[in-house]
């Protein structure tokens, strides 16, 4: 299986990207040229990996997000590894410890 590390740059900008294009069908590089994207995850999908904190408020409607597209995650991706379905559970638990006062701290 793919060695990708929750704080890793290069698994954050892979998984971020296999998550804009589950939920949006398109790649996130495309979101990124709106001028005010809107929707579920967006705060993650525009967020990169060395910008600071994302604390409680945003934290609590990603949680909701997570929530919601739950069902939608694959168990496996085409490859066959697991990878994208694990960071999805790791990234929702690290949001929802952060809703309830505190921060999601990228660096």
């Amino acid at each position: 299986e793919p060695g990708r590390a929750l704080g890793s740059y290069t698994g954050y900008g892979e998984w971020r990207s296999k998550l804009c294009e589950m939920v949006y069908g398109i790649p996130a590089k495309t979101i990124w040229r709106e001028e005010r994207p809107e929707g579920p995850f967006i705060e993650l999908i525009n967020f990169f990996d060395n910008e600071g904190i994302i604390g409680p408020k945003i934290a609590a409607k990603l949680v909701l997000d997570f929530a919601q597209w739950q069902d939608k995650v694959p168990a496996k991706d085409p490859s066959g590894f697991s990878w994208f379905a694990e960071l999805y559970t790791k990234w929702r638990l690290a949001f929802e410890m952060a809703s309830d006062g505190g921060a999601v701290d990228f660096h």
